[in-house]
């Protein structure tokens, strides 16, 4: 109740001052953001990163937010080339005349059909814009046909294939990644109860000790939160009983394997994601011609393919 009354007051303020911001409390699932969630740093730890110290929360939130941007950026490219296919795919009936052959056009054909086309299309340009242009297109064709040859990629359905392996490893390594860290956030929350108890167990003896009441009052105000730290983990302890005895050892390995796993992902989505850049300038040379002096009639793929497909993509 208290999380939705804050919410709802913050977001009067927000609106009061014109502030277009508000604030959410759901979850990003809840709230249908495909997103991995960050852990929550608590005082202590963000002013150690204030200070420029780094905590293995903080490293496991940079870790996160690296994957999310590379997850985000290879989607949108993902979708800009199946919007950019599907359009692809209405052209090939015209492309097949154009190019006279009974045959499926492979990718390197359809990509050599372009440069003319788009040679056709700056008729009137000046002969520096012609040159410019002729060049940009050149340029991304060999960077295109280059990354089709490593990927051993000829047609334009074998590029479809490709890109849904491409979101078919997004997918598994976000599910991967969020195993990963909801693992690591039990092991921090665990190792953090472990070493309260043991530092704060004298504490709480001693507090038991006293038989006083306005002695005992006096000491818990004066170690209020070392017997909040030792009663949290006390509770922690009764409710995990099935875990114990806990081997601190153990749990540190197994983070540290944990960590060095999510940064290998976050490599190999680094690698996904260069590969798809590549793979986008196929996808370029569909673009309107932009110049000063525009050709009329130049136009890209169809906007509702695209829709259509990314839609798709996002289902």
């Amino acid at each position: 109740i208290w999380r939705q009354a804050w919410q709802d007051t913050a977001n009067r303020y927000l609106e009061a001052i014109g502030s277009p911001e508000r604030l959410n409390l759901k979850s990003y699932e809840r709230q249908g953001i495909d997103k991995i969630p960050t852990v929550h740093m608590g005082p202590a730890v963000s002013y150690l990163e204030r200070k420029g110290i780094q905590t293995n929360i903080g490293n496991l939130n940079r870790d996160i937010k690296a994957a999310n941007s590379l997850m985000q950026s290879i989607r949108q490219m993902v979708r800009s080339l199946k919007g950019w296919l599907s359009g692809l795919k209405e052209k090939k009936a015209a492309l097949l005349e154009a190019l006279e052959q009974a045959k499926e056009p492979t990718i390197p054909e359809l990509l050599s059909r372009y440069l003319d086309m788009r040679s056709e299309e700056r008729t009137g340009w000046t002969s520096k814009g012609k040159l410019k242009g002729t060049v940009g297109d050149f340029n991304k064709v060999m960077e295109a046909l280059d990354f089709l040859r490593q990927k051993e990629i000829s047609t334009v359905e074998s590029l479809d294939a490709y890109l849904d392996k491409v979101s078919g490893e997004i997918l598994s390594a976000k599910t991967d990644i969020r195993k990963s860290e909801r693992r690591i956030k039990a092991i921090d929350t665990t190792l953090s109860h472990i070493a309260n108890h043991g530092a704060y167990k004298e504490v709480y003896k001693k507090y038991a000790s006293i038989g006083w009441k306005t002695r005992k009052e006096k000491f818990a105000a004066e170690h209020r939160e070392e017997l909040d730290a030792y009663l949290a983990a006390k509770r922690f302890f009764k409710g995990h009983q099935e875990e114990l005895p806990y081997d601190t050892k153990e749990l540190k390995k197994e983070r540290e394997q944990l960590s060095g796993e999510l940064s290998e992902k976050n490599e190999g989505l680094q690698a996904v994601q260069e590969d798809s850049e590549a793979a986008a300038g196929c996808a370029l040379l569909d673009k309107p011609c932009t110049a000063a002096r525009p050709a009329p009639g130049c136009a890209g793929a169809g906007k509702e393919a695209v829709h259509q497909r990314t839609i798709k993509l996002e289902d």
